[in-house]
């Protein structure tokens, strides 16, 4: 369950650091020369060379160069050996045609702009906590259990409650207690005085979605899920298994802080050799102050309630990291900013649909 790179690959890409600047030139090419990856890679270092020969407004970026950067990080950072073969294989069917290179990457910007919030944290409120989905303030654990799993709905309520129930009431990250439950529940009360000191404390915390896809009717649905399941290597189809365990799979409980960074792409958790066991990486150590270098995800109830699909995770860091050093993160949260501005109109549209305007302006654009 390793991120590292595919072995099959054979190159000599290596992470330095889990700290990532704002943008970053591309890298020499890490590949086995003449091979396809080796190829496609060597198509990004060339667009970039050539739009930066033209850049009339340096230090800034000319969307071609970010246009580069952007793929060729993500030949880099792809989350599975199936996922880089489907990317270089479309990189190469461009070839050096920088139009169809641009739009490429502009069809890309607009898939991971629709999984994760590209969000001005002035523009979206603290995620609500619907009517009746409080925590439930009579009985045991399992009592609680035992009523969400017989619901029979799958709904974000009782997907709350079963993601708070797994990860015992805390933040994964900071281990933290949710607060609702401590002001509710006396056996929570009794896990936070029979924690070892010094006790982690209580603060809100909520179920964050790993990936944030949203059906957009302006957009053909199987577009993106064939992105996920070709890039990401993930299917979000509905299977013939529970709904609930499904769901659980896409959730893992923060507080909420570290929930606009997680969702924000501003941390992310990276897999080691350890199953469930993570590395967390951030765009700045700031944003690690007081969180452990790694954590290991559990259940309280491994049988019920499984854990954090590590596909996903994977996902998420691979897309936190390739937006980040390519500079294209930067690129996506300010045009969110502009448009809405523009529109004058907050919240009334979602950001992936924000993006989807301006990356289709952008498209035609370049063509």
């Amino acid at each position: 369950m390793t991120r590292s790179t595919p072995a099959e690959d054979q190159h000599v890409y290596h992470r330095t650091s889990s700290m990532i600047p704002t943008t970053h030139p591309l890298p020499a090419n890490p590949f086995i020369p003449s091979s396809s990856n080796h190829d496609a890679y060597r198509i990004c270092l060339n667009l970039e060379e050539r739009a930066g020969r033209t850049n009339l407004h340096p230090p800034s970026l000319s969307f071609r160069q970010l246009a580069a950067r952007f793929l060729g990080y993500l030949i880099l950072e792809a989350p599975t050996s199936e996922g880089r073969e489907y990317l270089v294989e479309s990189i190469r069917e461009s070839g050096d045609d920088e139009p169809s290179l641009v739009k490429l990457a502009l069809e890309y910007m607009r898939h991971i702009a629709r999984c994760f919030h590209f969000e001005d944290q002035t523009l979206f409120s603290a995620p609500s906590t619907p009517e009746g989905s409080e925590p439930h303030a009579f009985g045991t654990t399992e009592d609680c259990l035992r009523c969400s799993l017989d619901s029979a709905h799958a709904d974000e309520t009782t997907l709350r409650h079963l993601a708070l129930i797994r990860d015992e009431y805390r933040c994964v990250l900071t281990g933290i207690y949710d607060m609702d439950s401590f002001l509710k529940r006396e056996d929570v009360r009794e896990m936070v005085q029979d924690h070892p000191r010094p006790d982690p404390g209580v603060a809100r915390t909520t179920a964050t979605k790993i990936i944030s896809y949203q059906p957009n009717p302006t957009v053909a649905e199987e577009n993106i899920l064939s992105f996920l399941a070709c890039f990401g290597g993930i299917d979000l189809a509905p299977r013939n298994q529970n709904p609930k365990a499904q769901g659980l799979e896409n959730l893992v409980t923060m507080s909420l802080d570290k929930h606009y960074m997680f969702q924000a792409l501003s941390i992310w958790l990276e897999s080691t050799e350890t199953p469930h066991r993570y590395k967390l990486g951030a765009i700045h150590p700031l944003f690690l102050r007081n969180l452990p270098e790694y954590v290991t995800l559990s259940s309280s109830h491994p049988a019920e309630l499984p854990l954090p699909s590590p596909a996903y995770l994977n996902f998420h860091a691979a897309c936190a990291r390739a937006t980040h050093l390519s500079g294209a993160r930067k690129f996506l949260t300010d045009t969110v900013g502009r448009i809405e501005r523009a529109l004058d109109a907050p919240n009334e549209l979602l950001p992936a649909q924000l993006l989807d305007v301006v990356l289709a302006t952008l498209g035609s654009v370049a063509s």
